[in-house]
This record gives C-alpha cells, structure tokens and sequence, in this order.
C-alpha cells in the first residue's frame, strides 16, 4: 500500500515519460528499503531494553546498512542529476545524520560523480561559445578534473591574444544535458518519499530545492563570482577567480563579448586542494595535535 501511494503520488505531479521512468526506477528500490527499515525497527522493539536486546538490534541494523548502502550509491549513479547532489549533502553531514555505511558509499560522489562523454562537451561548448574549440585553446584536456550533480569541468589554456601576451589557464565548466528539465521531477519525487516515510525532512528538501533551482543559469554564477572578487579586493590571503566576461582583461583586449553562457562557464583556474580535501587534511592535523583520531574529534565537534 506505501509503496502505490508513494509511487501514485508521483506519477500524478510528473510530466513526460522520463520523468515518469525516472520516479519509478528511484521508487522501486527506495520504497521497499524503506518499508524493510519500519518493520525491523518495529519488530525490534522490546518490551524491556537490556544490553542484549540493544546489540541485537544494532546487529541486525548494521547487516541493513552493509546490504543497501551500495544499492542506494548504484541508484544515484544511475539516474545521476539532483539525486547526486542529494548524495553529496547527506554524506558531508557524517554519520550524525545518516548510518556510516551509507556515508562511506555516498562520500565518492563528491570525488568521482558520472561524467559525459567529450563529444557531448565540445558540441556545447562550441555551440555557446560560438566558435571550434581549436580556435578557443591552445590546450583543452578532454578528461575532466572533476563532475558534480549538473556539470563537469575540463581544464584548459586559452589561445593568446597576440605573440606578445601569454596564454591563459582556464576551466570550463559544461552543463549535463536535461539537468534542469529533469530537476523538477526530481525534487517532486524526493519529497513526495520524505512525506511517506521521513516527514521531518520534508523542510530540508524545500531549502535544498531553493538554494539549488539558480545554478542551472551559468551567466548568474559568472556575476556571483565577480561580485565576490570584488568583496574581497583588500584580503590579500583570498583569492576568487575571475570569469572570462566581458569584463576580463582577456576578453576587453580581444574586444570579445565573453565566454559565459547558460550551459557553459569559462574561468580562471586556480591550483589547490578541493574544499572537502583541505577539510579533511584540517582536521587530521586538529586530531594529531589533541593525541586522537580524526574520526573521534569529528564526533566530538558534532
């Protein structure tokens, strides 16, 4: 019965065939699992709370998370889009919000999520960009440096401008076909699951869909991007790197419009570690000075 009332509800506030396919295909595995959680959670329930009942019961829940967590990581990979970017949100919270079995599997997204094909990325750079990428870079790495839920990003090297000036080092940043138009859909389906079976997520999934619904327009994160190097003109320990728009001293001295577009973003590459790396590296070093773990002094911050 949960499950044809979750799947129904979907289906009813989706449009199109793949939408359709795509509630159904998350449904089908998330729906069960669910179900399979509820009940052990009630046949596990004793009268009495003894130190044997307890383990007992955390055995038997540990067994579920080994069992799904892989399963739930193939599904995202499978319909990829804003159900990877639920992955990644719920393992960067740690095992205070979901099992560390399922952080474990999730937190490989925020590393090695799907990528498109470098035929898929040419074709769209060169229709936004309006012109061949041999014309554009002198150097463009077909593999990409790494992919999140709507788009990946290639490294490059733009073409100088005249003998005298030297190239220019770059990422650019390519959007997944169908990204946005499957975004509704999506969203729509996690949260017609968080009102049958996690209600008190349903907000969550509502803050999420809000933060998430401007990042499909590129031009709009050029702008951000902008704007912050602009803020933070007089720290000298902060450094934002500039799109290539029309304001670029790049673009200015080719008299070019600018390479930021929808789907496709053009920037200044910066060298460094990743967000979550330089996080990761911050508190191992935290846990050495304090003589524990990191995994310890996570908890104890949390």
């Amino acid at each position: 019965v949960l499950l044809t009332a979750a799947a129904l509800a979907s289906l009813l506030s989706l449009g199109g065939d793949e939408g359709v396919r795509r509630s159904l295909s998350f449904h089908s595995k998330m729906v069960p699992m669910a179900v399979e959680y509820r009940t052990l959670q009630w046949l596990l329930q004793p009268a009495k709370k003894t130190p044997l009942a307890e383990a007992l019961r955390a055995d038997r829940f540990q067994r579920l998370h080994e069992r799904h967590a892989p399963e739930v990581f193939a599904k995202i990979l499978e319909l990829r889009g804003f159900y990877i970017k639920i992955g990644q949100v719920l393992s960067s919270f740690g095992d205070s919000f979901i099992p560390s079995q399922f952080v474990d599997s999730l937190s490989v997204l925020h590393d090695a999520a799907p990528t498109q094909d470098a035929q898929y990325v040419r074709d769209v750079i060169e229709e936004e960009l309006g012109a061949k990428i041999d014309d554009l870079f002198e150097e463009f790495d077909e593999t990409p440096l790494g992919a999140a839920s709507i788009g990946q990003v290639h490294a490059a090297r733009l073409r100088p401008y005249s003998p005298a000036q030297p190239s220019l080092e770059v990422v650019v940043k390519v959007q997944f076909p169908d990204a946005e138009r499957f975004f509704t859909n999506d969203v729509r389906t996690l949260r017609t699951f968080c009102r049958v079976f996690s209600p008190e997520n349903v907000e969550l999934m509502d803050e999420i869909e809000r933060q998430f619904e401007f990042e499909f327009d590129y031009r709009l994160e050029a702008r951000l991007l902008r704007q912050a190097a602009e803020n933070h003109k007089g720290f000298a320990s902060v450094v934002v790197p500039l799109p290539l728009d029309a304001s670029h001293p790049f673009c200015v001295a080719r008299r070019a419009p600018g390479m930021c577009t929808r789907r496709c973003l053009v920037m200044e590459r910066l060298r460094g570690a990743s967000l979550l790396a330089a996080q990761r590296e911050q508190l191992q070093a935290a846990a050495a000075r304090r003589n524990t773990t990191a995994e310890l002094l996570r908890k104890e911050v949390e």
